[in-house]
């Protein structure tokens, strides 16, 4: 969707629901907790805008979605996005849009507009955070704001006036939340996520407890963690598991569908074995996939940098970046002489818009960071290039079960103590299963016990991949989920090499690196860099498309 003051222009994917006073228009998942998501939903939401007001109303909904709300007898509209602020949607001074590149496109911006710094941030991780962009024209629209026009047609913000993270408010019921949800998605045919790991094997006790039918899936390669062990607690709950394998075979031709999809904010290359995944779904009659996603906000998992210490009254940002965030920087020979000095600075320019996000103790101000910066960038471009092919939510991620995770007590949190009490009180079998971590999920004292030794194991080896990334520039101890050859037909395709040229012609890769020379942590930024620059120049070059016609398509 594309929206000015003058209207609504309905591009792609959307759903809409009418009646004698509004218009709503939408994208994603938009549920009313009780009642059934979608159509149902919005009608009572308008009817809450109507008996109590927009402010009370917007207190409600649930989901990841985008909406606009047209009043019929002004034509003005009212657009926002979930409140947890996971759905990407933008906005400049004259235009708000569901697509960074449609709204892009509209205003004819240049590549001469790109912030350096913005750049330099791209290339390093693959993606922009923060709600920022490529432009400072463009921005995310945050969770806690609705975006109207004035009668000049400009865009501004009206606060939601929702509580943040460290809110004071008492936390929710977590097991009604799930309950509420079940409600909500009874009629749906359901997918839920289901890994090794702790966060979805959560989820999907969770679900399986209040009843609701779902099939299991992951995806990846053959033979992995992620293959084995859900095949075996899918089986123990009683769900059909399906598996995706992971496949290259037409990679060139996937890349110009994953650039649109990404929307040009996201290495392209991330999403290939995701977005075959959510393919697979569909083409299985999936119309919802939930994913567990936030589930790490239950745990101690973004803390351990300064395990045992969980509870100091200062916070080591530089410890963070180096060991969590940023823990394989762009090497500044990949770079033009110009760009040394921007680079250079990234890790101090980081640190201080990171500061913007302390709080009084260590571990609540990692836990703030994880959800406004890392979250909501990684795990809101997920979801939202998802739900161009179904409806996709991540309930972990909703702000209040954030809230929930945050008020959590540190002793629950610490050896995944939450997640084994859930698990263990709704499915004992299942918490005896072995997770990724070499542990298993259960409260019992006995497994406890057991898994002592084998949970001091699993950090060492983490310790050990992280001191891999930062003096070796490799990431080793992992098992990865995509195809083993990913990275060696990436470098193979016709379109990775003309990516490098078009940008040495463009001054910011080195004349004296070549493809061979760039790293497989910094290949795919830069491949996607050099297709966004070429979607503003026309798409000459590299061939991206028009991601209207494709995205309508989709």
């Amino acid at each position: 969707m594309l929206i000015t003051a003058s209207g609504v222009a309905q591009i792609g994917k959307f759903k809409q629901w009418d009646n004698e006073q509004y218009s709503f228009i939408w994208q994603g998942f938009f549920y009313i907790p009780g009642i059934e998501a979608g159509e149902e939903s919005v009608r009572a939401f308008a009817a809450e805008v109507v008996r109590r007001g927009i402010f009370y109303a917007i207190t409600l909904p649930k989901g990841n979605f985008f909406i606009v709300m047209k009043e019929l007898k002004s034509n003005q509209t009212l657009s926002f996005v979930d409140n947890s602020g996971v759905y990407n949607a933008f906005c400049s001074d004259h235009r708000i849009a569901s697509s960074f590149l449609h709204l892009v496109r509209d205003e004819g911006i240049s590549k001469a507009q790109i912030d350096p710094k913005h750049m330099i941030e791209f290339i390093n991780f693959g993606s922009l955070h923060m709600g920022k962009t490529f432009f400072k024209s463009v921005r995310k629209i945050d969770g806690n704001e609705i975006i109207r026009f004035t009668d000049f047609g400009k865009t501004y913000s009206i606060p939601k006036g929702l509580g943040g993270i460290d809110s004071t408010e008492e936390p929710i019921d977590f097991m009604q939340f799930f309950e509420n949800l079940a409600k909500s998605i009874q009629s749906r045919q359901i997918s839920v996520d289901l890994t090794g790991g702790y966060d979805s094997r959560l989820l999907a006790v969770v679900l399986d407890y209040f009843g609701l039918p779902f099939e299991t899936s992951c995806s990846g390669v053959a033979g992995i963690l992620d293959q084995r062990i859900p095949t075996i607690v899918a089986e123990q709950l009683g769900h059909p598991f399906d598996f995706t394998h992971h496949t290259i075979d037409h990679l060139q031709d996937d890349i110009r569908e994953l650039f649109t999809t990404s929307d040009g904010l996201d290495n392209v290359f991330r999403q290939h074995r995701t977005i075959q995944y959510q393919k697979n779904r569909v083409n299985r009659g999936v119309n919802l996939a939930i994913s567990g996603a936030g589930g790490e906000l239950y745990r101690d998992l973004f803390w351990l940098q300064d395990f045992p210490f969980y509870a100091k009254r200062t916070t080591n940002l530089d410890r963070l970046i180096h060991r969590r965030i940023l823990s394989i920087p762009c090497n500044n020979r990949y770079l033009q002489c110009d760009w040394h000095g921007v680079n250079n600075n990234f890790a101090q320019q980081l640190k201080q818009e990171l500061s913007g996000l302390v709080l009084d103790q260590n571990s609540k101000s990692y836990d703030n960071i994880f959800y406004n910066f890392r979250m909501k960038t990684f795990g809101g471009r997920f979801i939202t290039s998802f739900n161009n092919y179904l409806d996709s939510y991540a309930p972990f991620l909703d702000a209040e079960l954030v809230h929930f995770g945050f008020m959590l007590r540190r002793r629950d949190r610490f050896f995944n103590n939450f997640h084994r009490k859930i698990i263990t009180q709704l499915n004992p079998a299942v918490s005896r299963i072995a997770t990724t971590e070499r542990v298993s999920s259960s409260a019992i004292k006995l497994e406890i016990f057991k898994d002592i030794n084998k949970y001091i194991v699993d950090k060492g080896l983490r310790l050990a991949k992280k001191i891999g990334q930062k003096t070796l520039k490799k990431t080793y101890f992992q098992q990865s989920a995509n195809h083993s050859e990913m990275f060696q037909s990436m470098r193979k395709l016709d379109l990775s090499h003309a990516a490098i040229r078009l940008l040495q012609n463009e001054h910011i890769i080195s004349k004296q690196i070549e493809l061979k020379d760039i790293g497989n942590h910094h290949i795919g930024n830069f491949i996607s860099l050099a297709m966004f620059i070429d979607y503003l120049d026309g798409g000459k070059k590299l061939g991206v498309g028009d991601p209207l016609k494709q995205l309508s398509g989709v």
